[in-house]
Formats: structure tokens, C-alpha cells, sequence
């Protein structure tokens, strides 16, 4: 009856159940056909040692029977006899027994096992190499192996070499070790026409990288290059990602000066690695802002760049996510970042940017930081040129950039580069996007240019276009100005459109500034009831107005008495001067105690109507609610008008407040020789000469002749 080995385990065991006698050892049929029996009774049929323990777990095993030297192979066995047994002890774990099999088959002259059955045997020495002793076994069972004929097959040396790289852990000894190894696995894989070699290449590659042994792969890959072997490309890829994932740079530039025609993935983990990107086995970049880069990763700029060059120059075209990485680093560690080779590396990521909208690009992570560098370096024209550029490829701006735009808006508003700034101004307008301080900055410089009619432009398109008006603060802004520059008209235009916005708080507070310009025009046009009418309306608004905005209340109170004051006192005729007072009673304002400026002002107005006098007593009081650092130029506006009446006791008073300033010495002057009080001239004038206070020529005259007479 013919005996089949090729099956199941499973199978044998039947097959041995009903024709064999088993002794209390776990061993196969073909275990049993190349070792000698033990003498047991033939009659009696045993169970194998894993049968038994499950029908008696507390029976102790049978000792087997071992001979001490080589067991002895009957003729009848066969080689793949032969191979089953070894693999079963293997499984079993019973590598010595195993190996005791291999040298008695050896020594008795029978045909050895096959490569089959060594594969098994050297897989199971392997993961004991971590022992000295089993390394010496295995290279003694290999050189025997070789001596009695059998080849070893590529398996045996990949599994050999697998077991030195996780147990041998000095790079010297790794490398005399699995050299011979290497060796031997590109000749066996020769003779089979390295058929399938890029999977066992595989295998032992990914073996390296999970050990952190570049030093093995560099060798690896270096001896299959000398052998011609054909390596494909997905298989240099995994041994350029075993190098690069320690960070081992320079044994993947080894690896890629080998590869005849690199390829973009191998060039992409190349530059990848260089700008301290994680890198896949695809070549492309880990491109989330928040684990692109490795901790602490080291930036190569100078190789990156040198890289992409060689990469260029071979026809290769790199990704966009290279130019993306390049800028990146670049705007970072680039000591000295030179806005020209940013711009260029910012045109090569348009072109090679093919898709819209993709998402793996993220250039509102890389980009921010670009665009903040053209910021700090005032390269406001390259700002511009990023903006456009992502209009025209259709990209969508996103929320980290728009700031950063906004900014390179007011800064073109405060250089007066007005074209540029409102271009880019209504173009986000139109998209939707629309900012308050920018639209402030440009109103301010167009107001500043006197582009009033840019002015109301800019209000009636962002109105048009996003159906809501900007902040009645900016209206309240363009209305001053017209009033400043007495376009009357136009700002009686803007004040009765803004008269029909919805009323919130942040309105009534504008429309009190509002009011305080329309008084001011209204007096400029002498429109007095007009003036009063919108007074009125201003002191009812401020009634209403939440008493917790006391500064702005106050604000606008100020405002509005100066431009009465100004407005009203400057015409010098009764019935203004009796409205002045009935507006300041109406509002219930003291113009002397409420502000310092207010104060001033009431001072001059009163001496241009001729009231000294009244000067004089406001002052005082304005200097005891406000104090005289403040007031100053008013008391040199008091002290002037006291000198030319010759009021040497009110001079005399004020000068002492002033602390002997040079406009005071000249007022003393004045005062003195109007008075004919020669002998105080002569002393104020060698005052003048001991702290080398110059006078002006028709004062120096008029001194002169005072004290002449």
C-alpha cells in the first residue's frame, strides 16, 4: 500500500492509526520511518503525545527514547519523507531533534533532505539567533548542506538573513555576517532568473526597516545592483523609506545614486526627507500642518534645492507638493529670504498645481506664513501677485489669508497705493468678504488725497454689493471731511441717506458725530434755525443714549460746544454771541470747567470779542478745573492781548504761571514799553541778553526805541 506524505497532518494520523504502532513521542509517520523503534509491544496501538495529554491530562508523558549520538536512517527512507519529518519537529519546536535527523541523514550516505526541508530547519534556527551557539549551527548545517549537494534555495538565505537583522545588533558584525548571505541569495535567485526576487527583497527590506538597520539595507541593495539583478521600482522605493525613516540621509542618497533612472516618487521621499516632511512609501508628502514634520527634523534647504535641480534636469516634473514643502521651508529656515527666488518657487506651484481645488494641497497652511514674510519685508507687490494668481486658478482664499490680505490693504491705503489696494479691495468685496479696517484705512487716505468722490464710491459699492452699509462711523468720517472742504451739498446727500439705516446703538452713537458736522455746516452756511433744528435733534439723541457710553457722550459734548464756539463766537455780533449763550444753556454746558480744549477755545473767543476781562476770569477758572500745563497757549493768547493794553499787572501775574519762557520774555517786552515803565524794560531785556534770547528785528526795533525816550 502506497503512502502519501502530501496531505494534511491530520490525515497522517488516521493513516497511522490503523497501520503503525506509535510510542509516546510527538512524532509524525515520516519521524518514525527514518528513526528506530523502542521496543513496545506491537499489538498495542498508542495515541499521539497530543492525544493523550487531552484524554489524560494528569497521566505524566512518556519519556521518549533518544539515541545519544546520530539516529540511525533506515534505507527505505525517503527524501520527502525526509522533509516532513524535519517540519514537524520544527513545528513542534524541536529544533535540535530535527537537526540530530539532518546529520544522521547526512553521515549515512542516503539521499539529504531537500531545500524544502532545510527552509523549515533554518527558519527555526533563526529565531534562536539571538543564542551564539545556534548561529554557528546554522552556518555548519549550511556548509554541509552546500558539501553533500543540495543547493540552498533563495528561502534559506532570506530566512537566515532575517534572523541575524533582529538579533544581531553590532552594524560591523551584521555586515561580515549577512554579506556571504547576500551573496548567496543573489546566485540562487540567478539561477531561477530572479523570478519573484522583488517579494523576497521585499521581505528582508521591510525586516531592516522595522529593525533600524539601514547599514543592511545599503548592502542589500548595493550587492543585488553589482549582480544585475532586475530590482523594480516599488522595491527601491521601500528601501529608500527604510533609510529615510530613521532619518539615515545619508545611506537613501547611496541608495539613489544607484538607481539608474530614479524615479519621481524616489526623488519626492528625497526631498521630502531634506525638508523634514514625513514621507510615504508613494513618495508623497504627510501634508496635515500638525504632523507633516517629525520632531525636531533637521532642514536640508541647500540639498532640497540641489535635488530638485538634478530632478528637473532629468525631465522629471516635481509635484506641487515639493514647491509647497520648498516655500514652506524656505519662508522658515532661509537665512537670508530673498523675495525673487520666494516669487519663483510660488510660479513653479501654479504650474504644477493641476487640480482647483485639492485637498492634499493645503495652502492655507503653508501659504499664511509665506504671504506674512512678503508682509515683514514690505514686498507689497508680491503680496498682490499671490492675490491674483489665486483668482486666476479659480483657488479659494481661505480664512487664515483673508487677515493677512486686509492687511496688505491698509498698508497700500497708508503708502497712498491706492490703485492696488481698492482692486483688491472690491474684488473681496464682491466675493463676499468685506473688512472694517480696511474700508477705514482706504476712506482715511482717500480723504487724505482729497478723492472725496472715491469716497462716496467706495460707500455706495460695498452698500451695492453686499446689501448693507459699512459702519455709520465711516459715513460720519466722509461727511467731516466734505464739511471740512465745504462741499456742502454732498454731505447733505450722505446725512439724509443715513437718516433712512436701521437704528442700533452703534448708529446713535455715529449720528451724534454726524450732527456735530452738520451744525458746523450749517453755521458755515449761516443757516442759523437750520443749526438750531439739528441741535435740537442732538441733545434728544444724547438724552436717550445709555449712560454707560459716558465717553462718547462726552465726546461728542466737546465737539459740538467747539463747534459752536467756533462757529458762533467768531462772527462777533450780538444776536450770534445771544445764540451762542442760549445753545450752551440749552445744552448745559459750562464751556470754561467741561474740557481743557473747549476752555481754550472760550478764551480766545472772548478776547477776540474784545472781553479781556472776561479772558482773564475764564482762564483762571480753567486753570484751576484742568490745570496750566494745559492751558498754556491760551494764557500766552491772554498774556499777548494784556501786553499790547500795557495791563502790567495781569502780565505781570500770568508770566509767573508761564515760568519765563521765550514768548513770555517777548510779551514782558510789550507789556513794559506800553506801560513806559523803562527801568522793568531795561531788566527784562538783560534778561533776554543773559539767556540769549533772540528777538525778532521789528520787535528788537521797537524795544530800542522804547528806551530810547
Amino acid at each position: 500500500m502506497s503512502v502519501s506524505f502530501g496531505g494534511s497532518s491530520l490525515g497522517r494520523q488516521l493513516w497511522a492509526r490503523r497501520h503503525l504502532v506509535w510510542v509516546g513521542r510527538s512524532m509524525s509517520l515520516a519521524a518514525r520511518q527514518v528513526q528506530p523503534l523502542c521496543a513496545v509491544p506491537t499489538s498495542r496501538i498508542h495515541h499521539t503525545p497530543r492525544q493523550q495529554q487531552e484524554q489524560q491530562p494528569q497521566q505524566p508523558q512518556e519519556q521518549p527514547c533518544r539515541q545519544p549520538a546520530m539516529h540511525a536512517v533506515p534505507t527505505s527512507t525517503s527524501t520527502r519523507a525526509l522533509d516532513s519529518a524535519i517540519r514537524d519537529y520544527c513545528a513542534e519546536g524541536l529544533v535540535d531533534d530535527a537537526q540530530q535527523l539532518v546529520w544522521a541523514a547526512l553521515q549515512s550516505g542516503q539521499p539529504p533532505p531537500s531545500s524544502y526541508g532545510f527552509v523549515h530547519l533554518f527558519r527555526a534556527l533563526a529565531k534562536e539567533f539571538n543564542v551564539a551557539e545556534k548561529q554557528q549551527q546554522a552556518r555548519r548545517l549550511l556548509d554541509a548542506m552546500i558539501k553533500h549537494g543540495v543547493a540552498p534555495s533563495p528561502q534559506i538565505y532570506v530566512q537566515l538573513i532575517l534572523g541575524l537583522v533582529y538579533h544581531t545588533h553590532a552594524p560591523p558584525q551584521l555586515h561580515a555576517s549577512i554579506t556571504p548571505l547576500i551573496h548567496g541569495f543573489l546566485r540562487a535567485e540567478e539561477k531561477r532568473h530572479f523570478k519573484r526576487i522583488d517579494a523576497k527583497m521585499a521581505k528582508m527590506l521591510r525586516a531592516m526597516t522595522a529593525a533600524g538597520r539601514p547599514d543592511a539595507i545599503v548592502a542589500t541593495m548595493t550587492l543585488a545592483t553589482h549582480a544585475n539583478a532586475p530590482i523594480a521600482n516599488e522595491t527601491w522605493h521601500l528601501a529608500l523609506y527604510g533609510c529615510l525613516r530613521r532619518g539615515n540621509l545619508s545611506h537613501a542618497e547611496q541608495l539613489l545614486d544607484f538607481i539608474a533612472i530614479p524615479t519621481n516618487d524616489a526623488y519626492h521621499m528625497m526631498l521630502g526627507a531634506y525638508l523634514g516632511r514625513r514621507v510615504m512609501l508613494d513618495g508623497s508628502f504627510c501634508t496635515n500642518h500638525a504632523r507633516r514634520t517629525p520632531k525636531n527634523a533637521p532642514i536640508h534647504l541647500d540639498r532640497a534645492i540641489a535635488t530638485l535641480e538634478t530632478m528637473i534636469a532629468s525631465g522629471s516634473t516635481p509635484s506641487h507638493h515639493v514647491y509647497a514643502a520648498l516655500l514652506d521651508a524656505y519662508t522658515h529656515h532661509a537665512p537670508e529670504k530673498e523675495i525673487g527666488v520666494m516669487q519663483r518657487l510660488w510660479q513653479a506651484w501654479l504650474v504644477s498645481q493641476t487640480h482647483h481645488a485639492d485637498e492634499d494641497s493645503h495652502w492655507d497652511d503653508w501659504l499664511p506664513p509665506v504671504l506674512a514674510n512678503y508682509m515683514e519685508k514690505g514686498a507689497m507687490e508680491a503680496v498682490d501677485q499671490v492675490y491674483w494668481d489665486l483668482r486666476q486658478h479659480d483657488l479659494p482664499i481661505g480664512s487664515k489669508m483673508l487677515p493677512i490680505f486686509d492687511d496688505a490693504i491698509i498698508h497700500g491705503a497708508e503708502k497712498q497705493h491706492l490703485l492696488s489696494s481698492l482692486a483688491m479691495y472690491y474684488d473681496l468685496v464682491a466675493n463676499g468678504h468685506c473688512n472694517v479696517r480696511a474700508s477705514s484705512a482706504l476712506l482715511r487716505a482717500t480723504i487724505q488725497r482729497g478723492h472725496l468722490d472715491l469716497s462716496r464710491q467706495l460707500l455706495q459699492s460695498v452698500h451695492d454689493e453686499t446689501g448693507r452699509p459699512l459702519p455709520l462711523s465711516l459715513y460720519a468720517l466722509v461727511i467731516r471731511a466734505h464739511v471740512d472742504q465745504r462741499q456742502f451739498n454732498d454731505a447733505t446727500q450722505l446725512y439724509e441717506k443715513i437718516l433712512t439705516f436701521p437704528s442700533s446703538p452703534s448708529n446713535a452713537r455715529a449720528l451724534l458725530f454726524v450732527q456735530c458736522s452738520m451744525v458746523q455746516q450749517a453755521l458755515a452756511m449761516h443757516q442759523w434755525d437750520v443749526a438750531t433744528q439739528i441741535l435740537d435733534q442732538w441733545v434728544a439723541a444724547r438724552h436717550d443714549a445709555p449712560k454707560k457710553e459716558k465717553n462718547v457722550l462726552l465726546d461728542t459734548e466737546r465737539i459740538m460746544t467747539n463747534t459752536l464756539i467756533a462757529g458762533l463766537a467768531t462772527q462777533q455780533q450780538p444776536k450770534q454771541i445771544a445764540l451762542l449763550h442760549a445753545c450752551l444753556d440749552k445744552m448745559q454746558v459750562d464751556p470754561v470747567t467741561s474740557h481743557a480744549s473747549t476752555a481754550s477755545l472760550w478764551v480766545r473767543a472772548l478776547l477776540q470779542m474784545g472781553h479781556l476781562d472776561k479772558a482773564a476770569d475764564a482762564l483762571d477758572r480753567a486753570i484751576k478745573a484742568h490745570g496750566q500745563a494745559r492751558l498754556v497757549p491760551a494764557t500766552h493768547d491772554v498774556l499777548d492781548h494784556a501786553a499790547l493794553k500795557g495791563n502790567k499787572q495781569l502780565c505781570e501775574a500770568l508770566f509767573h504761571n508761564l515760568g519765563h519762557d521765550k514768548k513770555a520774555l517777548h510779551a514782558m517786552l510789550v507789556c513794559y514799553g506800553q506801560a513806559k515803565d523803562n527801568i522793568n524794560l531795561k531788566r527784562v531785556y538783560n534778561q533776554c541778553q543773559q539767556h540769549d534770547v533772540a528777538l525778532e528785528p521789528a520787535l528788537y526795533d521797537k524795544v530800542q526805541q522804547w528806551l530810547a525816550q
